[in-house]
């Protein structure tokens, strides 16, 4: 009777105990969405993961654990996610979703690469208990797998003008041996910069006005290559005439951009240069200078004509290399040579007439002393003959005006 007893209260306890375990166990239906970072998975790197969980089955789930283990990692050992756990458990009620991250596992830096790594990812969770509100807690698996690509390099490159050797934008294009297109993109400023696979590569270069150049090149590390295209050059020529008669001007100054050459005795010019825009001018002696904007994306031809010019005095000996400071100083120098030439003409006329006027005072004097019956020229007569003497002297001299020596000789004759 006493064994009975104790039986019995066995049978009831187990019962009840394996009522909790078949009912606890009855609704965990769910799956698991796994989605990591986009950067690509490499060595010594880092990698993020988000797991979406959907409760497919027909009541609410509590979930106290989220975990990732991957192969290489301890056996048993799991990265978790922050956002659940047993103090903080996330209800997730029938046919709801839920994500969970777990930030910033590790990738070992020998790991090995272009394969497949297997991952488990493990949810710790409860369903409703039949007694208590949540049954035992289980732990559920679910396995996939992450690829590691092999390491990749990177490749960089410059394109430049080989004329010039200036950067010059581009386009660039890579493919792999058996045709295949990685990719396709403008390099900026003559630069360009890609991260590859270890392979066998065709790059292309393409840019606007230029030949394209293509080169294969194995990577297999880190790899500068440069390129340098040649310009199309296009054939801009023509004919330089005169306005009005037609007649072909010979030895015209062409200038188009950093080109120049001179037209022939027909009056023809011609000048090689690459797809642009330019200023065209021409110069030429005795014309007045052209100019003009050209578009050069083929061959072209161009017919000028140039206005005849007529240079005064001054243009010419500017134009025969005199600048304005020597052209100045040259007028100058005749302006003075003008001014001593009248000076000394009219000195010497001055001369002249004092020269008369002493000649006509000698006569006059000889004449009034016949007259006056003297023999011989007394000390009075002396003594005025000196003071007219330089009485001429100073009018000569300019000291007196023609006025004043007339008045003063008139006085001294008087006396006499």
């Amino acid at each position: 009777m006493k064994y009975r007893k104790a039986i019995t209260v066995i049978m009831v306890f187990g019962f009840f105990f394996s009522s909790m375990m078949i009912f606890s166990g009855s609704a965990n239906a769910w799956s698991v969405h796994v989605k990591w970072t986009s950067d690509i998975p490499k060595p010594g790197g880092y990698i993020d993961f988000h797991i979406n969980i959907l409760n497919t089955g027909s009541s609410s789930m509590k979930i106290v654990w989220v975990g990732v283990h991957f192969d290489w990692m301890n056996e048993n050992y799991y990265y978790y996610s922050n956002d659940v756990s047993d103090d903080k458990p996330y209800i997730l009620k029938s046919g709801d979703s839920a994500s969970f991250n777990i930030y910033h596992i590790p990738i070992p830096q020998q790991i090995t690469t272009n394969t497949y790594h297997a991952l488990k990812i493990g949810i710790k969770a409860a369903d409703p208990g039949l007694i208590f509100e949540w049954g035992i807690l289980y732990t559920k698996y679910v396995d996939s797998s992450i690829f590691v690509p092999p390491i990749q390099y990177v490749l960089t490159g410059h394109v430049y003008d080989e004329s010039t050797s200036e950067p010059i934008k581009a386009n660039y294009e890579i493919d792999t041996e058996d045709g295949a297109i990685v990719c396709y993109k403008p390099a900026y400023n003559g630069y360009f910069s890609i991260e590859l696979y270890p392979g066998t590569y065709i790059i292309k270069i393409t840019a606007d006005g230029y030949y394209s150049q293509t080169k294969t090149v194995t990577i297999n590390g880190n790899t500068d290559l440069n390129f340098y295209l040649v310009p199309i050059l296009y054939k801009v020529s023509g004919y330089v005439y005169e306005s009005g008669t037609n007649k072909p001007i010979s030895g015209a100054t062409i200038t188009i951009g950093p080109k120049t050459t001179h037209t022939n005795s027909a009056g023809y010019f011609s000048i090689q240069i690459k797809k642009g825009t330019y200023t065209m001018s021409v110069e030429a002696d005795n014309y007045k200078d052209y100019q003009t904007t050209l578009v050069v994306s083929g061959n072209l031809k161009k017919e000028v004509v140039l206005e005849p010019v007529k240079k005064s005095i001054l243009n010419n000996a500017a134009g025969n290399g005199g600048d304005i400071a020597s052209l100045t100083m040259g007028v100058l120098v005749l302006v003075i040579f003008i001014i001593v030439i009248v000076g000394l003409v009219w000195r010497s006329k001055k001369r002249k007439e004092n020269y008369d006027v002493r000649d006509e005072d000698t006569e006059n004097l000889e004449t009034e002393q016949q007259m006056i019956g003297i023999g011989e020229v007394n000390k009075e007569e002396d003594e005025i003959t000196e003071k007219l003497g330089k009485l001429k002297e100073l009018y000569e001299e300019g000291l007196i005006t023609e006025e004043e020596y007339k008045e003063r000789r008139r006085k001294l004759l008087d006396n006499l």
